[in-house]
């Protein structure tokens, strides 16, 4: 009972504080980067923001730099000088803009951020901009919208769809859609198992579509591929201590990732002996679990952490999971949750108590069922194919603490097996661009998933053909 109170404290703390955004000086994580603002400050970052979108429309280059603070850098001017020749681009191809409007405002690094929208006839572009805290502009940067950019999306040349069930006939049908080339067959397929969380099919984060970008340019590239709603998406409810076997990963993920392995062999098109599983975040941690059941031909683990769960759940938390909490509370907190994640470090039976406790925002149930296994030694031991692909600008799970930990546990594998990591893309693969790079606002940006994530992943599969 006592870690059940501890937990709900904690929530009740967190709450509590995190409407305190006036005075930055005071809070604990000096690399915070976003912040709310107050209704005042939102309204003079507005304004702020309007008067520079005015010069866009009617001024000049010259009254642009004239927003600049006095005592500007070199690199400030920059960033206004690159952001007003992306402008005259954006003009020279689209002619002359119509509406716009602030669509986010918040505190980033502690300088004031601004996001706007900006229409033209055809096209919707956004601009990032970054005020002083006296409104003097630093920083602009334009990329086109998505709502303009996936309004027209539609499938590759040569490349097909068809809507699937999986596990159709239980009590948990899930809608899938399974992407290949058009005509083809014999076909090698991956199977994509999403990460943490009630995901979409897609494995949407904001304005971005992994799974989807995934799916049609592999299949550019020859392979067929399933992906498929989350269970928790598709039958939302909330996680009871009453049903224990709902707060595990064989209900959340492993369960519905082998019937959809199932039904992916068995299609028509599909050489079952050439099936993959590409499992991102914990679906990729779970991957060697998911192939005792599914029997996959190889493992590709993306933006998979080596280290144990509690860790990574511990170590986003205190990297980035407590913005706007003040040092005076982190001095509550942060022991606290270190207690929990040493305490599930050394755990290795539970009481029925502990089973309904929370740790680290997880039941105890959750925490024993996943923490039982070694996941890098199960893939090692598999005696099969392993990729890892690692974001080199991950902030979520950072390479560097991670590549080590997978090339040791690999060691031990007679199969091919390679870790990769690659420049320039973040957690969900994506090739990153623009300002946000550490922060989820990164997300709102229409980013695509890599070429070097899809050329590596037809390397391991099609080497098989």
């Amino acid at each position: 009972m006592y870690k059940k109170r501890l937990a709900a404290i904690f929530l009740i703390v967190v709450i509590a504080v995190m409407g305190l955004a006036g005075c930055t000086e005071k809070y604990y994580n000096g690399s915070v980067a976003v912040l709310e603002v107050d209704d005042s400050e939102k309204a003079q970052l507005t304004d702020a923001a309007n008067k520079l979108i005015k010069v866009l429309k009617t001024g000049t280059l010259d009254q642009l730099l004239g927003l600049l603070p006095s005592d500007h850098t070199e690199e400030q001017e920059g960033y206004l000088r690159s952001g007003w020749a992306q402008w005259e681009k954006i003009l020279a191809d689209n002619g002359q803009p119509g509406s716009s409007e602030v669509t986010d405002v918040f505190l980033y690094h502690y300088a004031g951020a601004v996001v706007a929208k900006i229409s033209f006839q055809d096209k919707i572009y956004a601009a990032d901009m970054l005020f002083t805290s006296k409104y003097n502009a630093v920083y602009l940067d334009f990329y086109e919208h998505a709502e303009s950019v996936w309004k027209d999306l539609t499938l590759p040349e040569g490349v097909t769809e068809q809507t699937v069930v999986i596990g159709e006939g239980t009590q948990y049908p899930l809608e899938g859609v399974l992407t290949y080339p058009e005509g083809g067959s014999d076909l090698p397929a991956v199977l994509l198992v999403h990460g943490i969380g009630n995901n979409n099919r897609d494995e949407q984060a904001m304005n971005t579509y992994m799974f989807r970008d995934l799916a049609y340019m592999l299949a550019e590239k020859g392979i067929a591929v399933l992906r498929y709603d989350k269970r928790g998406r598709t039958y939302p409810k909330e996680l009871s201590v009453t049903e224990p076997e709902e707060l595990m990963v064989p209900y959340q993920t492993i369960d519905d990732a082998v019937l959809a392995a199932k039904l992916l062999k068995e299609q028509p098109m599909i050489d079952p002996e050439k099936v993959y599983i590409a499992g991102h975040d914990l679906g990729g941690v779970l991957a060697p679990r998911i192939d005792l059941e599914a029997d996959f031909a190889g493992m590709i683990m993306l933006g998979a952490p080596a280290h144990r769960w509690n860790y990574v759940a511990y170590d986003q938390l205190v990297r980035y999971g407590f913005n706007g909490v003040e040092n005076e509370t982190m001095r509550f907190l942060k022991p606290m949750i270190k207690g929990e994640y040493e305490e599930l470090e050394k755990k290795e039976t539970y009481t029925e108590d502990e089973l309904t406790s929370v740790y680290l925002y997880q039941y105890g149930y959750f925490w024993r069922d996943l923490l039982s296994y070694d996941y890098p030694a199960m893939a090692a031991s598999s005696g099969k194919p392993v990729l890892v692909i690692l974001g080199k600008d991950d902030y979520q799970i950072p390479a560097e603490g991670e590549v080590e930990l997978w090339e040791n546990a690999l060691a031990a594998s007679s199969a091919p097996h390679e870790v990769v990591v690659v420049e320039g893309i973040n957690h969900m693969m994506l090739k990153m661009d623009g300002l946000f790079t550490d922060v989820l606002k990164q997300y709102e940006r229409p980013l695509r998933v890599d070429q070097k994530v899809i050329d590596e992943i037809a390397e391991l599969v099609l080497q098989q053909k």
